[in-house]
Formats: structure tokens, C-alpha cells, sequence
């Protein structure tokens, strides 16, 4: 399977490969070893940072996808399955639109994965610390981890600028 081209899970056949096997943690939860891992985020900055991951399988002639962390974490997704695989642009929609039950509505307005940027941000985690907070990266979508550094880019400049303002105005 050529894990670089996301065109390869047309073939429903999705076999993991060595670097998208389940990791240990994510068994607990019952998700089958024969999901293939989409994507990686990282959240942290340490060796133990949290790690949630896009999972996708046959399910008849149609892809299913599952949101998976190592927590029995729920995630609602936009939409459970697909006829074909995403295009990167359906991926960042698909990826945005993810909602965890419970999180506060001001976390999501930069979208899924920097809602914990978001939520680390108004939890007094100091600015500074986000620039290598988040990573993302996918071995189907490779330009998947430019499109969010650049994002979180977005992100920080922005967050900088409000910081900026309010001291500004005290």
C-alpha cells in the first residue's frame, strides 16, 4: 500500500501498515487492530504528550472513521462514513468540524485541533509555550502538517495581537 497517496484506500483493503498500527492504549477501547491511522495529532509538549488519531476501516463498500485518543474520549464527528477517501480539503473540513461533548463553545472557534490550544490557552498556560504545542501529521495526507503549522501560526499571531491589545488597554 502506498502510504503516501490517499488514493490507496480506495482499494477498502486497508491494512496497517507498520507505522499505523494501534497503539496499546487505544485497544483498551475496543477499536479493531484493522484500522488504518489517517492522521496523528499531538497535543503537549512533553514525552508524554496526548496523541489522538483519525482511524479508518471498510465497512461494505464504504470507509467508516473513528476519532480515538488514549482515554475513552467521545468525539462526535461530522459524519461517519465515505464512498471515497477525502480529498486534503474534505480532511480539514471533516478534522475542523470534530466536537467533543462538553467542551466549552469558545475552544471551537479555531476548529477541532486547535480547540486545545484553545482550551490550554484560557486555562492560564502562558502563550509562549504554544508555538510547538500541536503537531499533526499524516503519511496519506502529507501537506496535512503544513496546512496546520501554518494554521496554528494563524492561531498564535492572532492570540499575540488580542494579548497585545488588552495590555495595551489596561
Amino acid at each position: 500500500m502506498n502510504s503516501s497517496n490517499p488514493a490507496c484506500l480506495n482499494d477498502l483493503s486497508l491494512r496497517p501498515s507498520r507505522n499505523s498500527l494501534v497503539h496499546a492504549p487505544f485497544r483498551r477501547y475496543g477499536y479493531p487492530d484493522s484500522a488504518t491511522c489517517i492522521i496523528r495529532i499531538g497535543i503537549g509538549l512533553t514525552q508524554s504528550s496526548d496523541v489522538i488519531s483519525l482511524r479508518a476501516r471498510p465497512s461494505g463498500s464504504r470507509i467508516k472513521y473513528r476519532v480515538v485518543d488514549e482515554y475513552p474520549t467521545e468525539f462526535l464527528l461530522p459524519q461517519q462514513t465515505s464512498r471515497r477517501p477525502f480529498s486534503l480539503r474534505q480532511l480539514i473540513r471533516f478534522l475542523d468540524s470534530v466536537e467533543q461533548p462538553g467542551a466549552d463553545a469558545a475552544w471551537k472557534r479555531s476548529g477541532f485541533v486547535l480547540s486545545y490550544n484553545e482550551c490550554n490557552l484560557d486555562c492560564g498556560t502562558d502563550l509562549e509555550a504554544f508555538q510547538d504545542f500541536t503537531s499533526v501529521s499524516s503519511d496519506f495526507y502529507p501537506d496535512l502538517g503544513s496546512h496546520y503549522r501554518e494554521a496554528m501560526e494563524e492561531w498564535y499571531l492572532g492570540r499575540e495581537r488580542e494579548q497585545a491589545w488588552t495590555d495595551m488597554s489596561l
